[in-house]
Parts: structure tokens; sequence; C-alpha cells
């Protein structure tokens, strides 16, 4: 077990799978089934890490169930199993198992910061709200919490929130991108766009692709008339996630702002690809058809 720990931290994880399943098959060999079932745990737990680091999910969660019959009631069996629960898009299990950990252990940030994760991937936004203000009780220095914790404020307009859940983790991380995006974000709904530009500005000097950033750096530019920004920006941000349909209907707009039609319809015709039930998107080709049909007879 402990060379198969050196091994984990060196990056050999097929080397630390032999180690561990070697370890198994030699208490088989020497004990009988009910002896030393702890010890059996604890490798078959490592077990399972080595195994969903490799990405072999299934086994890993078949040895996370064999570890848990054993030994149901530490927790930190229940959180990892969640956390790979996720990664299988199981997540109402996920949940299931983050509410045992909390239920089994001490208040343990990160079981309430994934769990609150999985409330706002599901939408229930209230409660993501409540768990990740939790977790800054708990750890008044969790990052990632802030950063969460801006964005539900901000998509509910609650501008000051935001804003200041943004500056209290830049305290923590001075550089951190996505804090610097909700500032801009912030100063954007206000209009403020000269300290907008700056922060998006500066939000990208750190994460060049950040879509937020670029998108919202974008809306600034072409607020301040400046179309040819607003179309570089955007159109980093539709390289960066090309099937995202709404990235594609901004930058159609904005080159039919810039009477650009034919490159309004390309990235049109690719929303509509992404999103056909979208009227808007329809209503948008079709006046932009019109347009080039206006143009050619002209």
């Amino acid at each position: 077990n402990g060379l198969a720990l050196v091994e984990t931290h060196l990056g050999n994880l097929p080397e630390a799978l032999r180690l561990v399943t070697d370890g198994l098959a030699l208490l088989d060999r020497e004990l009988e089934p009910d002896e030393h079932r702890l010890h059996r745990s604890v490798l078959r737990y490592n077990r399972a890490q080595v195994l969903a680091g490799l990405g072999r999910l299934d086994e890993a969660l078949a040895d996370y169930d064999a570890v848990i019959a054993v030994d149901p009631n530490y927790p930190e069996y229940h959180f990892d199993r969640a956390n790979l629960l996720h990664r299988l898009d199981r997540d109402d299990e996920a949940l299931v198992e983050y509410d045992t950990t909390i239920a089994l252990g001490p208040p343990f940030p990160e079981a309430y910061y994934n769990r609150a994760e999985l409330w706002l991937e599901a939408g229930a936004t209230e409660q993501a709200l409540a768990g990740m203000s939790y977790v800054l009780e708990l750890d008044p220095t969790f990052l990632d919490a802030y950063v969460n914790r801006a964005g539900i404020y901000l998509a509910a307009d609650d501008l000051d929130a935001a804003l200041a859940d943004a500056r209290a983790g830049l305290l923590l991380d001075p550089v951190n991108p996505h804090l610097h995006t909700v500032v801009g974000q912030v100063h954007a709904e206000r209009s403020e766009f000269t300290e907008a530009r700056s922060a998006f500005d500066t939000a990208l000097a750190g994460a060049p692709d950040l879509v937020s950033a670029l998108s919202g750096r974008a809306g600034v530019a072409y607020e301040l008339g400046d179309v040819d920004a607003a179309i570089a920006d955007l159109g980093a941000a539709v390289a960066t996630t090309p099937e995202d349909a709404g990235l594609q209907f901004n930058l159609a707009f904005v080159y039919q702002s810039a009477e650009q039609w034919d490159d309004a319809l390309a990235h049109l015709a690719t929303a509509a690809e992404l999103a056909p039930d979208d009227p808007e998107i329809t209503d948008a080709q079709e006046q932009c058809r019109a347009k080039v049909s206006v143009t050619a007879r002209s």
C-alpha cells in the first residue's frame, strides 16, 4: 500500500494498480475472508482511487461499493463515490452520497460545495445559493464558492452582492479571471463601460480563451460603437465554443449591424442547426436574406 502511494504520487498509476491488486491477492491467499476486513477495505479504497485516475470508472465504482459495504460509516468513502457518480453523469445518486457524507461526518466544506454545484447545474438556484453561503460560513477562504455565488447573484440581478463577492474573492486571488469577469459584467450592467472594459481586459490577460470575458468585452465594444472589436472578441469566443447557439447568434447580430450579410447568414445557419426551434434565429435569417436580396437587386 505504501509503495502504491509512492507510485501514485510519481504519476505511475498502472504500477500503483498492480501493487494494490497484488496486495489484495496476498491477503486473500493468506487470510480467511472475514479476517482483516478493514485492511482489505483500505487497499480496495486505494485501488478505487487509482482506477478512477485511470478512467476505469465502472471498476472504480465497484470497488467503492465493496468498501462501503464493509465500512459504511466513513464519510470520505461516500464523498469519493459521490464524485465518481458525478463523473458518470449519475447526479441524482451523487446528491444522495453527498447527503450521506454530510450526515456522517463533521462539517466538510468540499462536500457542501460539490452538492451546491450539482444543485446549480440542476437549476435549483435557491438551494445552490444557500449551499455556497454555508460553504463560506465554514471556510471564508473558499475561493470557488465566491466565484459561484457571485455568478448566482449576477444572474439574479443582485449586482451589489455579486460585486461584493467578486471583491472578497479577489482579496484571496487578485488575478482570478472569473472574478474580474464578474466585476466587468456588473460595470457593464451599470453602463460603466470604461470600468467594464478594464475588468474584462484584466480577466483576458490571465485567461485569453475565457468565453464569458470575451463575450462581455464584445458587448462593451458594441455599446461603444467599436464593431470591429466586438466582431473580433465574439469570433474568438465562437472559435472556443462553436456549439453555443447564443454566441453564434450574437456574432451574426454584430455582422448584421456592420451590414456584412453573408457573414451574418453563415453564423445564423450554424445557430439554426444548434437551436432549430428558436424563432429569433429564424426571424434574423429572414431579415438577412431580405437585405441580401435588396442589395443584389440594387
